[in-house]
């Protein structure tokens, strides 16, 4: 029986995870028992923020993996993924409060609204229901489905790590300080009319052992504190220096972190001293307005955080001929929780049915751009920086769908993973996105004598044979791998052998763990890949310029272990260098900020020390270094300009500054040289580009990183740009290079074919040479196609050669099976979609017409109509270098 013709039921999927499930079944159908998915996902756009577990806002493009993000239930949401890329961006606009920017796919949280007290049919009976729903799909709703269902907002948070510590100021007490206090003269003072602040300020004045006179102030007075003990500062103004408070003006004052995240009995006392002091009590909720920008989003920070709503919008106010923009806090909910003292502004129990946590919203599509999504453990649902709550989209919905196929034909399921978090989240979605429970293989847990046909799997626990061989060969039809790119290490391979009958998924956001060819010794074919555009074309990182020093490096002896440079050989071979490359750098980076990565520890140590002999501020961390967070810091804040490691940095760790990489620890993984790169290209305020430095590198193998691969797959492009780099003096963009470096490679390819051109007329002369085909239709995934697999990189079969061949295309150029079947996809979908055909590209450009492949069928069929008519000549009028068709 077909698998893919079961009804899959629960969860809808999103068009590309239809087309990656059926991708996949196709593979396992075709006999690839061994399939790979890459399946990253979409999100925000740049600069949208989102709040982490602390209490504290990030923006998107800031997070970074070891960052937890805070989840609509106030616990912790580790993340597990952070994925780049570009697509289709909408506005979501809500009715109350600011909009944000996300992608067509990006999952909004949405809660349906009571449609009816009474309700008698069964979609009335959903009011209250929380859904996931993509952008694309709300889209296509009706206008009632859209009315009904509303974004929502998170209600009152514990933030994870709170600060429980004493605080050296009552938060009632600080709460009125920042509203009607003065902060910023030789002594602190309240200003007030209301008899309950009155009270507080001598009960406040009593603890902090201060005294207090009272100044004139209109209808109100002003209350001014020193210490009781004279030419002795108090304990309460060390307080509020140390919190950041002394010296702020009516302009620059905020709540201090600690009581903005603190306890939320903290945060309610602080709101309560706020509206007491300088807030307006209206229809049961709260006006408050301050010049303090800061301190206006602070405060609706804080309500937010305690299940309130609150909405910051500027305004204009005027005194005394003096006009100025203030920012109003508008405050709503139930506001009776507020702690709050003066009687005349104490809130009642709200009456009101409406839950101000739930807002309508429209959407408006702002065209393509760059995104920064993340996947998620826990519910995958995290907070917006206003605390919407949203929801992160990952991969592991799609292997649910397929894990629910192979149960419905029969098939037993087991699900690896190399951790505990991700075996129960894998669980926990295949439930919700298919009904299906799954049996445990985990440390006493077990499988065995289980009913459930889907297994979530610890690889450290079955890799044992003991636990192992519990299991009969043939126990397993089906094994999926969450997190693909760790299936090549030794323990996933003893599973993988064991059940060697067992049709295999690899699911992973990273295409690689060393190189592409390293899981394609494993895997069979590359079922489905969602690709991402570079990083750099997307806009989100930074430009990056490279350039190479005239030093030869050489490491033509340097051994090879596990696919890459052995590291002790490595850093024996760069010893005689470390002094000259170190004065080098005087040159090429004595102003810039600089992460410098070397094969060995003592190497680095040794680097470091070459380098403080001509003059920088340089440090070492490893990891064995005791001061290693305090050297990390001081980098960070700039009393050391260049940071040496042995790999210790290539993930986990972040400086947006850093505008300095030099890779001396050689590598063949475009993974690792990507990483090591990576730490550079951040976006930070000020900063230009980042500049790579690359050598003149001595080796036998040609395969080496440099920077060309991090932005080309083309073999003849990344020499090219190579060779350009070598060549020049200066530090170049690789996206400029690589665009010059293409128009050298298409002339070269252009050259070579006019030479094939000739050979073949004397042969096939109704056929198309397969690189005229590809440059024609400017195809740069055929023209840089490159087999990663071992099927692809068979020979052509006859098969193949023949359905070529009746397509027009001269099958004889063509190495590999991979690329004909590249070539046979891409030619049915032009048939399809009625462009040309080989033979009238051919036809066409033999007479000097240009590009050829881009026209349509009837385009093309119109012009060679027209030469036929003219006797087998290009009309008059008509110039084929130049002519475009209409």
């Amino acid at each position: 029986m077909d698998s893919r013709s079961l009804l899959i039921v629960g969860i809808e999927l999103r068009p590309y995870q239809q087309e990656a499930v059926d991708a996949v079944l196709h593979e396992w159908d075709i006999g690839h028992n061994k399939t790979l998915l890459v399946l990253p996902t979409g999100c925000h756009a740049i600069g949208e923020k989102v709040l982490l577990a602390d209490g504290n806002i990030k923006k998107v493009e800031d997070v970074q993996l070891k960052d937890c993000l805070l989840g609509s239930d106030g616990t912790p949401r580790h993340i597990l993924q952070i994925i780049h890329g570009e697509g289709y961006l909408y506005k979501i606009c809500p009715v109350k409060g600011k909009p944000f920017v996300v992608d067509e796919n990006h999952m909004l949280t949405l809660k349906r609204t009571k449609e009816s007290n009474h309700p008698v049919y069964p979609s009335e009976k959903h009011g209250g229901e929380i859904i996931d729903v993509s952008v694309k799909e709300w889209l296509t709703w009706s206008k009632w489905k859209k009315h009904i269902h509303k974004l929502i907002r998170a209600d009152a948070i514990t933030f994870y790590h709170s600060h429980q510590n004493d605080y050296p100021i009552d938060p009632y007490f600080l709460g009125i300080l920042l509203g009607d206090g003065g902060l910023n003269g030789s002594s602190i003072s309240i200003t007030t009319m209301d008899d309950e602040v009155v009270k507080v300020i001598h009960q406040q004045a009593e603890l902090l052992d201060l005294r207090i006179r009272t100044e004139p102030a209109g209808k109100a007075t002003t209350y001014i504190f020193a210490s009781k003990k004279a030419y002795t500062r108090s304990a309460f103004i060390r307080s509020l220096k140390d919190l950041g408070m002394r010296g702020k003006t009516s302009a620059t004052k905020q709540v201090p972190d600690i009581y903005k995240t603190g306890p939320i009995g903290v945060r309610l006392n602080v709101i309560a001293g706020l509206l007491d002091s300088d807030g307006h009590f209206t229809y049961n909720g709260y006006d408050f307005i301050s010049k303090s920008e800061r301190l206006s989003n602070d405060l609706a920070f804080m309500c937010r955080s305690v299940g309130l709503a609150a909405y910051v919008t500027p305004c204009k106010k005027g005194c005394n001929n003096f006009v100025g923009t203030y920012y109003r806090v508008s405050i709503s909910g139930n506001c009776d929780k507020i702690p709050m003292k003066v009687q005349r502004k104490m809130a009642t129990s709200r009456k009101q049915k409406k839950n101000v946590l739930v807002t309508g919203f429209t959407v408006e599509p702002i065209g393509t751009g760059a995104y920064i999504g993340f996947t998620v453990d826990g519910d995958n649902r995290y907070l917006l920086d206003d605390f919407t709550i949203t929801h992160n989209c990952g991969k592991t919905i799609c292997f649910a769908k397929i894990a629910e196929s192979q149960v419905r034909v029969g098939n037993r399921v087991l699900i690896l993973a190399h951790r505990g978090e991700l075996l129960e989240q894998a669980a926990d979605k295949i439930a919700k996105a298919t009904g299906l429970k799954c049996a445990v293989e985990k440390a006493e847990q077990t499988a065995l004598q289980s009913w459930y046909r889907i297994t979530v799997g610890s690889v450290q626990t079955l890799m044992r044979e003991k636990r192992l061989s519990q299991f009969s060969p043939d126990y397993y039809d089906t094994i999926i791998i969450d997190e693909a790119h760790h299936s090549i290490s030794d323990s996933y391979q003893n599973v993988l052998n064991y059940f060697s009958n067992a049709k295999v998924l690899g699911v992973t956001a990273t295409p690689d763990r060393s190189d592409m060819r390293n899981l394609g010794q494993i895997y069979d074919s590359l079922a489905y890949e969602y690709k991402l555009p570079q990083a750099i074309k997307a806009g989100y990182l930074s430009q990056i310029v490279a350039q190479t020093i005239p030093l030869q490096l050489d490491i033509a002896h340097v051994g090879m272990a596990a696919g890459d440079y052995k590291v002790g050989e490595l850093g024996t071979a760069l010893e005689p260098y470390l002094d000259k490359i170190a004065e080098e750098m005087v040159t090429y980076a004595k102003d810039r900020k600089t992460v410098v990565f070397l094969p060995l520890v003592e190497t680095s140590k040794k680097f470091c020390r070459y380098l403080r002999k001509y003059g920088f501020k340089a440090a070492e961390v490893n990891g064995n270094s005791q001061d290693r967070a305090e050297v990390l810091k001081d980098f960070e804040d700039g009393k050391y300009d260049v940071l040496c490691n042995s790999m210790l940095l290539t993930e986990g760790w972040d400086c947006p500054s850093v505008d300095c990489i030099i890779v001396l620890r050689a590598t063949k993984s475009r993974a690792l040289y990507s990483q090591m790169v990576g730490r550079g290209t951040r976006l930070h305020e000020g900063k230009e580009n980042v500049l790579l430095l690359d050598f003149l590198w001595n080796t036998e193998r040609h395969e080496l990183c440099r920077p060309a691969h991090l932005i080309s797959k083309d073999e003849d492009i990344a020499k090219k740009m190579t060779e350009k780099l070598e060549n020049s003096a200066v530090p170049i963009d690789i996206e400029e290079l690589k665009k010059e470096s293409e128009s050298d490679v298409v002339a070269e390819r252009e050259q070579a074919l006019a030479e094939k051109l000739k050979e073949m007329k004397k042969r096939k002369r109704k056929l198309v040479d397969p690189l005229q085909f590809e440059m024609s239709i400017q195809s740069e995934d055929l023209s840089g196609y490159v087999p990663s697999f071992g099927y692809e990189m068979t020979p052509p079969s006859v098969k193949q050669i023949q359905a070529l061949e009746k397509f027009g295309i001269f099958a004889d150029e063509i190495e590999n099976a991979g690329k004909a079947s590249l070539l046979l996809d891409r030619l049915k979908k032009r048939q399809d979609m009625s462009l040309s055909r080989p033979k009238q590209i051919r036809f066409l450009e033999s007479r000097g017409f240009q590009h050829v492949g881009t026209w349509t069928f009837d385009q093309a069929s119109s012009m060679i109509a027209r030469i036929s008519m003219n006797n087998w000549r290009v009309p008059n009028g008509v110039t084929p270098e130049t002519y475009i068709p209409a």
